[in-house]
């Protein structure tokens, strides 16, 4: 199947990133093993899904996009650029991923409080901002994809599936994992006043 084929492709992929560096002692040896243990975690956690009969299909890993910020009254427009570790389509709804390896990522650290915190917060939010500026970056290429979430992957612990970004409701109190054209359009105005304030 297809985790057979993982030790083959990781050590190909892994030694041209390395230009010709011994993968096979020491610290390079041990980077390579936890890759490897990264990398079939993740497709058993894809397995499963499908087991389950959910459906899922890969659309990018590791693509590069960019986009312009409108900005108002000014002359000029701001390009922002981004690589998305992974878009997938899980049973219709396009997922926005980012895989992380840090081990302190919970639901809580990808909930935006209200939207004034996105950028008054950056230590605590940045995550959600890397989400959003992603899930910006493709509707803006991809203007017609319909329902869109954005998440992290926390490799240390990939067994939690995909931590979803919570967006606040009006009240604040309930969240919804939605990005759609609104939210967009609020995140799309705190990028511009980000920029103007530069």
């Amino acid at each position: 199947g297809m985790t057979s084929q993982v030790p083959l492709l990781a050590e190909r992929f892994f030694r041209d990133q390395m230009k010709g560096a011994d993968i096979k002692t020491g610290k390079n040896l041990l980077a390579f093993e936890i890759g490897k243990h990264y990398i079939l975690q993740s497709i058993q956690e894809d397995l499963k899904l499908i087991q389950q009969g959910d459906s899922l299909k890969i659309i990018s890993v590791e693509e590069k996009f960019e986009a312009l910020i409108p900005l108002s009254g000014l002359p000029f427009q701001v390009k922002i650029r981004g690589k998305i570790d992974r878009v997938d389509q899980l049973n219709g709804i396009t997922r926005i991923i980012d895989y992380k390896t840090g081990s302190q990522i919970t639901a809580s650290s990808l909930k935006i409080k209200d939207w004034s915190s996105l950028t008054n917060d950056y230590d605590k939010y940045h995550k959600c901002f890397q989400i959003l500026c992603y899930a910006y970056l493709w509707r803006a290429n991809h203007p017609n994809t319909s329902s869109v979430e954005g998440g992290v992957f926390a490799l240390k612990n990939i067994s939690l599936g995909l931590i979803r970004l919570g967006i606040p409701s009006e009240d604040g109190k309930t969240y919804s994992h939605s990005i759609d054209r609104a939210v967009l359009d609020q995140f799309e105005q705190i990028l511009s006043e980000l920029v103007l304030t530069i």
